[in-house]
């Protein structure tokens, strides 16, 4: 009689995962489900081969990063890392499952010939954002918002150096007032985003709070109309 043990999977809907698929592999008898969380006996015989297959079917950042900016200094392309990855930078802890890079418009081009010569497809492309995949899931996705407005071009201006995977990499990123200021433009275009990208933004309040540059905020937040959302972002970290 083979043991069995019940496991569980966190399965982000946009995450490249699929769960039917683990099932049959696996043999995995469904026991519990509810919104994202998956929960299902498996052999404890099949173990290491659900954990390298689930390693397999998720983006290795270190082997992408590596590649990528690589060819983004040897051709001098104006970026910075955005979205999840870069929270992470900044202390906000926050699973992603892809890249996102805010690039400037003029290199574009450039970047194109970059992430194609990677093996990736132009999946969307529009006069704002570029989005590609990779038919490799080990390279995962990647998504380029373009820079050609002055608040977006002086973001990247503003953008810093961080070091990555214990110092083996280092990367340009967007600093926690213009991560949080792209988190507002997206509540306002998005009112559905709101409960996500709010949470993010308390997060970097919270952990960012000494160096923050609340008067970039502000401007910010009266670009979008949210000044009271500034008067409470201000009073969460006087409490």
């Amino acid at each position: 009689m083979s043991c069995e043990i019940l496991i569980y999977l966190y399965m982000r809907r946009s995450e490249n995962f699929d769960i039917q698929l683990i099932l049959k592999t696996f043999n995995g008898n469904p026991q519990y489900e509810k919104s994202d969380i998956k929960f299902f006996v498996i052999s404890i015989g099949k173990i290491s081969t659900l954990i390298k297959y689930v390693k397999m079917s998720m983006m290795d950042f270190k082997l992408v990063l590596e590649k990528l900016l690589t060819a983004f200094k040897d051709q001098d392309i104006r970026y910075a890392l955005m979205g999840g990855f870069a929270m992470g930078l900044w202390g906000g802890s926050r699973s992603t499952v892809d890249l996102d890079f805010l690039a400037h418009h003029d290199d574009m081009k450039q970047v194109h010939g970059i992430v194609t010569s990677l093996g990736y497809e132009l999946h969307l492309k529009t006069d704002n954002v570029s989005q590609y995949t990779s038919p490799l899931k080990i390279f995962g996705g990647i998504d380029f918002i373009h820079a050609f407005r002055e608040a977006s071009v002086e973001m990247l201006q503003r953008a810093v150096e961080k070091d990555i995977f214990s110092g083996s990499l280092k990367i340009r990123t967007l600093i926690p007032a213009d991560i949080i200021g792209m988190k507002l433009q997206a509540i306002y275009n998005n009112p559905s985003r709101e409960k996500i990208d709010m949470a993010d933004i308390e997060l970097l309040v919270s952990v960012n709070n000494s160096n923050l540059d609340w008067e970039l905020i502000r401007k910010y937040c009266e670009i979008f109309s949210m000044e009271e959302l500034y008067r409470k972002l201000k009073e969460s970290i006087q409490r």
